[in-house]
């Protein structure tokens, strides 16, 4: 994503819209949601702006995190749990 932005606030609010969307993923998963529901259930992104374009570019940030994103950061995790 850091090629694709050149200004630097915007590239922050998409860098901040991806890490968001994982936190989010990850605080899902280790709900009560059995493992189904926390992977059709989708997430809509939260307010992080009143400003259009930083909302707009959050949300590019949310909805580039794929599966495979999710999958590593929760290997991550256990990981560091170990």
């Amino acid at each position: 994503m850091k090629g694709e932005i050149k200004n630097r606030v915007y590239r922050a609010c998409g860098c901040d819209g991806f890490k968001a969307r994982i936190q989010a993923e990850l605080a899902k998963i280790d709900s009560t949601l059995t493992q189904e529901q926390a992977l059709t259930k989708p997430l809509e992104p939260p307010l992080y702006s009143h400003h259009a374009t930083r909302q707009s570019f959050f949300n590019k940030g949310w909805y580039a995190v794929t599966g495979m994103h999710i999958l590593k950061a929760k290997q991550r995790v256990k990981q560091h749990a170990l």
